[in-house]
């Protein structure tokens, strides 16, 4: 049996003797079987070719790092500052100086698409794909031919095949048809140029037809009328980034360890920090943890879209305790241009909400005229009336 193995070369080829069906083969490895490498084993027996491949992994522990991240805190508020730990160890937990690319993002866009930089250990030491060996024999590869007699000699009867299609092909020439052939092709030819030249002026009509009427329509459309800016400024939460960081060339030092400090955005969300660290030495890896920003209480107000002068609706807010304990809240509402319904106050009853929540407070209004304006709470939202 021939054993060789190979990786993106061969590497090594001996030929073993078995006196059984199996045999144990002791095979050292070193840098040139990382991060894989292919074993072939071959056999000729009884004119058949019997040969198999398997792939071994063998993982470059030398060349990974164990990269940590760790925030001071589990929980932020919108617009906090907080500071993230960068560690960076080899894999006999010694530490090391590493560059590190350091990102902080929404961890809801990673549910939607799959992060293309991805892991440096498969980028750097991805498993082979392709082997390198190949095994044939020449046993596979079989002529066989069917003889036939002819003025006494054997002959094989592909080259009289061959020999039948010749004297054909050869009394077609002689016999004119070649003429026909480029006769034909000639007429054909002319007459289809000719119908191409008819055809044109009819298809450049109906281009130009068909652009008229676009540019007709184009411009036979309502424009519309510009819109006069709002006298009513909004003030809404506005810094909804998906990315709260990024430093490509955040290092750390002899020790493994490097900080940074990050200022959140407004959103209540989940963040994921992501860490990717490379050494001089080829050394790579890869961590992350996660951290979020809340509010232990949140108001939010609920409306109609839209009011109609003279209509009646009802608005509600509701408050969310992202506590763990209970909370007794005095929830009021402030409008302007819309008035409570009779029998309604600003300040309604308080509310009892539990542990992480919620609760509901109404009010029954009527849109008096146009820019009504609405605050519960500190969440603030207004609209216009149409």
């Amino acid at each position: 049996m021939l054993f060789t193995t190979s990786a993106d070369g061969i590497l090594d080829t001996q030929v073993l003797h078995l006196d059984g069906t199996v045999k144990l083969v002791q095979l050292p490895l070193d840098d040139r079987h990382t991060p894989s490498f292919f074993i072939t084993a071959s056999s000729v027996y009884d004119r058949a070719l019997a040969t198999n491949t398997v792939r071994v992994v063998v993982p470059p522990v030398a060349h990974f790092l164990d990269v940590g991240v760790k925030a001071d805190r589990d929980e932020y508020r919108p617009r906090d500052e907080g500071s993230l730990t960068v560690t960076t160890r080899d894999v006999d937990g010694k530490p090391v100086s590493a560059e590190v690319a350091l990102a902080v993002s929404d961890e809801s866009v990673a549910a939607i698409s799959k992060d293309p930089a991805g892991d440096p250990r498969m980028f750097f030491f991805e498993n082979r794909s392709g082997m390198a060996l190949q095994a044939m024999a020449s046993v596979q590869a079989q002529r066989y031919v069917t003889l036939v007699e002819k003025d006494g000699k054997l002959i094989d009867e592909r080259d009289l095949a061959n020999a039948r299609r010749d004297e054909e092909a050869k009394d077609k020439v002689e016999g004119g048809v070649e003429a026909g052939v480029a006769g034909g092709v000639a007429g054909g030819t002319i007459r289809m140029n000719e119908q191409r030249a008819m055809n044109a002026p009819s298809s450049r009509m109906a281009k130009s037809a068909s652009v008229a009427e676009a540019i007709t329509v184009t411009a036979a459309a309502p424009a519309l009328a510009p819109q006069a800016p709002g006298s009513i400024e909004v003030v809404v939460r506005s810094d909804f980034r998906s990315t709260a960081f990024w430093q490509p060339d955040v290092r750390t030092g002899p020790d493994g360890v490097a900080t940074v400090n990050v200022k959140f955005p407004e959103a209540l969300t989940t963040w994921r920090a992501t860490a990717r660290a490379v050494t001089a030495a080829t050394q790579v890896g890869m961590g992350s943890t996660t951290t979020r920003t809340s509010m232990p209480m949140l108001v939010r107000l609920e409306a109609p879209r839209f009011f109609v002068a003279g209509g009646r609706a009802t608005v509600s807010a509701v408050v969310n305790n992202n506590t763990d304990r209970p909370l007794r809240v005095h929830p009021s509402i402030d409008v302007e241009g819309l008035t409570l319904s009779p029998g309604a106050t600003a300040l309604s009853r308080s509310l009892d909400v539990p542990p992480h929540g919620e609760a509901r407070a109404d009010w029954a209004v009527t849109a008096d005229h146009a820019g009504a304006e609405i605050r519960a709470n500190g969440d603030e939202v207004r609209m216009q009336v149409r």
